[in-house]
């Protein structure tokens, strides 16, 4: 009797950056889970009030820079990807970067993907990944899942793997830095 496969639906959180935030996880992303497909991402931004007086982004990290104690962020919670999102700016704008005022590389985003687990065949994971993929690219569910302000975004397992590997790296070295920590 063959069983169903199970799967879940994962978020940045829980798939990149929890790792670095808590002392002890009770699995670990990469090891216990088969990447199916990245599904969607959530793009952040910065806005502020007018009376702030920073008008473009060089004018914010120079005010950020001249008055830190004059801004502060809103946000979701600690160890969400919007908190983390303000000490990532914050590092990315003490460094040099070869397009200085750009600041390469500070991107925050939210996402969602599906994961299996370790032990799931990669046939049952390549053919979860064929229908989840086909329905992200049906020109009605992308218009509503964009109509939610949410990208969609479906890759390959290998590509949904390498993205969650490349975040775990990214947000370890900023929650580390900045020395964020929940217990």
């Amino acid at each position: 009797m063959a069983t169903a496969a199970r799967w879940a639906l994962g978020a940045a959180g829980a798939l990149s950056a929890n790792v670095s935030l808590y002392p002890q996880m009770p699995f670990d992303p990469v090891k216990d889970f088969k990447p199916v497909t990245r599904v969607a991402a959530i793009p952040f931004v910065f806005v502020g009030h007018p009376s702030v007086g920073a008008r473009t982004q060089a004018e914010l990290i120079s005010l950020a820079r001249r008055d830190p104690a004059k801004l502060s962020i809103g946000h979701g919670g600690n160890g969400t990807a919007m908190h983390l999102t303000a000490p990532l700016f914050d590092q990315m704008a003490d460094v040099p970067t070869v397009a200085e005022a750009g600041l390469t590389g500070c991107e925050s985003v939210g996402w969602f993907g599906i994961v299996a687990p370790a032990s799931t065949p990669d046939a049952i994971v390549n053919r979860l990944n064929a229908a989840i993929v086909g329905a992200l690219n049906d020109p009605a569910i992308r218009a509503t899942i964009r109509n939610l302000g949410v990208e969609p975004a479906p890759s390959t397992p290998q590509g949904f793997g390498d993205y969650i590997r490349s975040e775990t790296v990214k947000w370890g070295q900023v929650i580390r830095n900045a020395g964020i920590r929940i217990e």
